[in-house]
């Protein structure tokens, strides 16, 4: 950051929202390797586009638009 009093955006990734819906069969494994690709990937072009990006379960709390929809991320 150029400007030291400059904060970057916040955004916070539930991560319990984005697995929440996982089957709970023999192929959630699958899909949970898969899903967490997919969340990497997002969390890597947030914190590239100048965000802090945030576990929502290390999150006291944080108005409801700092959250990131789980569809976004799935």
């Amino acid at each position: 950051m150029d400007n030291q009093n400059e904060r970057p955006a916040i955004v916070v990734v539930d991560f319990g929202q984005v697995v929440a819906d996982l089957p709970k069969d023999g192929s959630a494994a699958d899909t949970v390797n898969h899903r967490m690709l997919r969340v990497r990937g997002a969390v890597k072009k947030l914190a590239d586009a100048g965000y802090l990006v945030l576990d929502g379960q290390a999150v006291l709390g944080a108005p409801e638009s700092s959250y990131v929809p789980a569809e976004l991320v799935r």
